[in-house]
């Protein structure tokens, strides 16, 4: 799969929406934790208008060279226009281990939990942890999203195909009636 690099992916995108069933609640959230992909704008507003939000990065790695270039073109983004640069914390996290993400996001909430606000603009392993997380803290986080109006007509091309290189994955959430995935 590939995406346009000609144009922008994207136009006249909405500000960051709690996604349905992940409304956690109306507490203000301690800590930001961002999965880091292409898209920034809306999350940029967010974290211009919250001075006092930690936020905690997940960066893809490892990850293709053109997804890794834009994603350190998206940190830069985040991070250039805020004179604060240690509210940011960057995580690595592998692109495609839903498990190891899930265990990240679980150490950077601590214990007690923290009341968190999840923005999954990254892979979509990483995303799903974010939710797999919020659906047992669902009283105190939240996964937020904006979606834009218009996409570019070639988003993305292609699906994957047979080679180990590009194999679709799947993930296994319960077994046998037991939730897999609890901090």
């Amino acid at each position: 799969m590939r995406y346009a690099d000609d144009a922008p992916l994207y136009e006249d995108i909405e500000s960051l929406k709690n996604l349905p069933g992940f409304g956690g609640t109306d507490t203000k959230p301690e800590h930001w934790v961002v999965s880091v992909g292409f898209l920034v704008e809306s999350l940029r507003r967010e974290i211009k208008d919250n001075p006092g939000h930690q936020v905690k990065v997940l960066i893809p790695f490892p990850a293709p060279l053109a997804a890794l270039r834009r994603t350190w073109k998206s940190i830069a983004e985040l991070e250039e226009s805020y004179e604060n640069h240690h509210r940011f914390e960057k995580f690595r996290v592998d692109t495609l281990d839903i498990s190891a993400a899930f265990d990240r996001i679980c150490s950077l909430a601590n214990n007690p939990p923290k009341s968190l606000a999840f923005a999954p603009f990254g892979p979509k392993p990483t995303a799903a942890a974010m939710c797999l997380y919020a659906l047992q803290r669902e009283n105190i986080s939240s996964v937020l999203y904006p979606q834009p109006t218009v996409y570019h007509p070639d988003y993305s091309k292609g699906i994957r195909n047979g080679t180990p290189a590009t194999a679709v994955s799947a993930y296994w959430i319960k077994h046998e009636g037991e939730f897999l995935y609890e901090c």
